[in-house]
């Protein structure tokens, strides 16, 4: 028997992140970068704490912007990062304007979005132009209790 397929997510790497940069030396410490890297691939429980592409992305966006592990361009850097994030997972979007890009950037690095990590990522699809996330599928209504006696003979 095959086990289901299951996709898995591209994660970027400090490969990746010097690409961004265009020179690896502009990283001031190598432990942050690395753990905001390591962020979106979080798990709790067994399960992922970032269950989609783009909870991940905010996630990695968040961690880069606020721990600030390179020594300039770090805000920038991030949204740089969570657009190649979706590109290599295959997400589509359409380029923001840059006004939005900005304020969407300021209030995540600054913590604006704390204990509202969901508004964040609603924010980010919005002004990305990717259609908001869907609910979760509702389960069907149980069926109706029989009562009484059988009518079978």
């Amino acid at each position: 028997m095959n086990a289901p397929h299951r996709h898995t997510t591209d994660h970027l790497d400090e490969d990746d992140m010097a690409y961004l940069l265009g020179d690896v030396a502009v990283v001031r410490e190598r432990s942050l970068l690395r753990s905001a890297l390591g962020r979106p691939q979080s798990s709790a429980f067994g399960a992922d704490a970032y269950p989609d592409v783009w909870t991940k992305a905010v996630a990695l966006g968040e961690s880069l912007a606020r721990n600030h592990p390179m020594t300039d361009r770090n805000k920038r850097t991030a949204f740089e990062s969570m657009l190649l994030f979706l590109d290599y997972n295959g997400q589509p979007y359409t380029d923001p304007r840059p006004d939005d890009a900005v304020l969407f950037m300021l209030r995540l690095a600054q913590g604006g979005y704390r204990d509202r990590f969901a508004t964040a990522v609603a924010d980010f699809r919005r002004i990305l132009g990717a259609a908001p996330d869907p609910p979760p599928p509702r389960r069907p209504p149980a069926a109706p209790a029989r009562i009484g006696r059988s009518t079978t003979s």
